[in-house]
Parts: structure tokens; C-alpha cells; sequence
């Protein structure tokens, strides 16, 4: 969940980055929507080691919705 598009570049990446690894600590489990970027990739290693369970999502074709999927099932 990086918010650096919010905040139009105008916060260090760095400080982005580590926010929201802080909100990764303070979480009960991680959700996954859409492809999966690198830094994504990095937020799955941080749940990964802190034993938090992962939920992965993708867009349901033609509908606006989101439906559950398996880890590896894009």
C-alpha cells in the first residue's frame, strides 16, 4: 500500500516505504489485489516473517468486483 502517489512525490520514498511496513507490523494479516509489483513482493517477504496470514484477490472478469484466489493463481 504505497502512498506515494497520494502525497505526489512530496514525502521521501524511504519514509513512504517504512510507513507502511509499520502498518504491516500493526496488521492481523495482509491482503494482495492485481498484480503483484516488487514492491509488493517486499511487503509478502515482511508478512512472510512475521507469520501474518496472506489473502490474495484479483478483479472477477467483466464484473467490479473482487473474488478470493490462491497464492500463484494470476
Amino acid at each position: 500500500m504505497m502512498f506515494s502517489y497520494f502525497l505526489l512525490d512530496t514525502v521521501d520514498r524511504r519514509a513512504l516505504i517504512d510507513a507502511n511496513n509499520d502498518l504491516i507490523r500493526r496488521s492481523d494479516e495482509l491482503w494482495v489485489f492485481g498484480d503483484i509489483s516488487d514492491g509488493v513482493k517486499e511487503e509478502l517477504k515482511l508478512a512472510e516473517e512475521l507469520v501474518l496470514p496472506i489473502r490474495y484477490f484479483k478483479l472477477r472478469e467483466g464484473k467490479k468486483m473482487f473474488v478470493r484466489t490462491k497464492k500463484g493463481s494470476f
